[in-house]
C-alpha cells in the first residue's frame, strides 16, 4: 500500500488499509453502512489532519485538470450525469410527475414499507397524533395493498384519508380501508352548490371570446396529454414500452407487427384513459375494470383508426383470460400496474396542470378582469 502511494500522510494510509472498498458490490445494505461510515470518517480525517487534506486536494486537483481522467471516473459511475431535460426524452428512475429532483420510492418494497413507516408507528405509539393523510397514492405501485398493509400496521383506530381525484361518476374503491378522501369531491359538490348557472351561456360565448377556444373539453384534455406524454413524459413512455417489450407478450417478427406502431398503440391508451388509473385485485381483469379497459381501447380506436391493429393486439394482451396460467397473469400484473402508475401522472399533467392552466393564461393575458378579480 505504502508503494501505491508513496506520498501519503501515515493517516491517511490508516484510513485507506481499514476502509479499502475496491472489492465490495454497491448493494444498498454496503452503501447505507460501511460506505456512509468510510465517508464520515475520511470527512473528520480531512477536518483533523493538515496532511491528508492537502494530500486529497493534490489529487483532486490532478483530475480536474485532466478531462480524461474525469470520464473515466464518470464512466465507473452507476449513474450518468446529464442536463435536466434529457429526461424528457430517456428516463431510468421513477420521479415524482415530471419532477426530477423527486425521486420515487418503492412502497411494494417490504423492507422499504417498513424502514419509511417506523417512524410514524412510533409516534402513533406515543400517540403524538391520531391520523394520517396519504399524499398522491395514485402513485404507488399497488395502492390497494398499501393501505392494507398501512391499517394492519397502525390499527383500526387510527384515522386516514387519502388525496384522490375522483372523476365523474367514479368511485371511491370500497374495499379501501380508510376514512374517505382528502376532499376534492365535497369541494367540487360545494363548488357546484354555490356557482350561479342562470349567467351559463353569457359566461360560455366570454370565454370562447377570450381564449379563442372552440374545441371540447375532452379534445383538449387529449390534446395536453398527447403534448405531455410526446415531450416531458416521452422518457416514461419509452419505459412503459421497454418492459411491454422485455415481458415478451408479442413476437413481432412471426405476427409481422412492428415495435414503433405498438408503442403508439400503449400510448393511445394512456391518453384514452378516463380516470386516473384502476384498481383491479386481481388478474386476469375482471367486472368494472374489464368493462373500462374495453371502453379505453374503444376509444382509442375511433381516436385514431391508424391504429387498430396495435390496439387489438394490445387488447389480446390486456383482456387475456387465461386464469390457467399464472406465469402470464403475472406478468400481466407487472405490466399493467407499471402502467398505472403512469396514467396517473399524464392526466394530472395533462389536465390540471396545463388545460387549466393554459386556459387562465389566455385569459389573463386578453381579459384585464382577470387580473383584478383574481378569477
Amino acid at each position: 500500500m505504502q508503494n501505491e502511494l508513496p506520498d501519503a500522510p501515515a493517516l491517511f494510509l490508516e484510513h485507506w488499509q481499514n476502509h479499502n472498498l475496491d472489492n465490495n458490490q454497491p448493494s444498498s445494505e454496503f452503501l447505507n453502512t460501511v460506505w456512509e461510515t468510510s465517508k464520515e470518517k475520511l470527512e473528520h480525517l480531512i477536518e483533523s489532519d493538515k496532511n491528508s487534506k492537502r494530500f486529497i486536494d493534490n489529487i483532486l486537483a490532478g483530475y480536474y485538470s485532466d478531462e480524461q481522467l474525469i470520464k473515466q471516473a464518470l464512466e465507473k459511475q452507476h449513474y450518468e450525469l446529464c442536463h435536466w431535460q434529457e429526461t424528457e426524452k430517456r428516463i431510468n428512475y421513477r420521479r415524482f410527475f415530471t419532477v426530477n429532483s423527486l425521486i420515487c420510492l418503492r412502497m411494494e418494497d417490504t423492507r422499504v414499507f417498513e424502514k419509511y413507516h417506523s417512524f410514524i408507528k412510533q409516534s402513533i405509539g406515543e400517540e403524538l397524533f391520531q391520523g394520517l393523510r396519504i399524499d398522491h397514492i395514485d402513485g404507488l405501485n399497488d395502492p390497494s395493498n398499501y393501505l392494507l398493509n398501512l391499517r394492519k400496521l397502525l390499527g383500526e383506530n387510527i384515522f386516514i384519508v387519502a388525496e384522490k381525484i375522483l372523476e365523474h361518476n367514479e368511485d371511491l374503491p370500497d374495499f379501501w380501508p380508510i376514512q374517505g378522501t382528502t376532499g376534492y369531491d365535497f369541494l367540487a359538490t360545494v363548488t357546484n352548490l354555490l356557482t350561479n348557472t342562470k349567467n351559463y351561456d353569457i359566461l360560455k360565448s366570454l370565454y370562447k371570446e377570450v381564449t379563442n377556444l372552440h374545441e371540447k373539453p375532452s379534445e383538449l384534455v387529449y390534446q395536453n396529454k398527447k403534448m405531455i406524454l410526446t415531450t416531458c413524459m416521452h422518457g416514461e413512455w419509452d419505459n412503459i414500452f421497454s418492459l411491454f417489450d422485455k415481458l415478451n407478450f408479442i413476437d413481432y417478427q412471426k405476427e409481422k407487427i412492428s415495435r414503433e406502431i405498438i408503442k403508439k398503440a400503449i400510448g393511445e391508451f394512456m391518453l384514452a384513459c378516463p380516470v386516473y388509473r384502476l384498481y383491479p385485485r386481481k388478474f386476469p381483469l375482471q367486472n368494472q375494470s374489464k368493462k373500462i379497459v374495453e371502453e379505453i381501447l374503444e376509444k382509442a380506436k375511433k381516436r385514431n383508426p391508424a391504429v387498430t391493429p396495435a390496439l387489438e393486439r394490445l387488447a389480446s394482451v390486456l383482456l387475456s383470460e387465461n386464469a390457467q396460467s399464472v406465469d402470464e397473469n403475472n406478468k400481466l400484473k407487472k405490466f399493467f400496474t407499471r402502467l398505472m402508475q403512469f396514467t396517473g401522472p399524464l392526466m394530472a399533467k395533462g389536465v390540471e396542470d396545463t388545460y387549466v392552466s393554459v386556459q387562465f393564461l389566455y385569459c389573463a393575458q386578453r381579459c384585464r378582469r382577470c387580473h383584478q378579480c383574481k378569477g
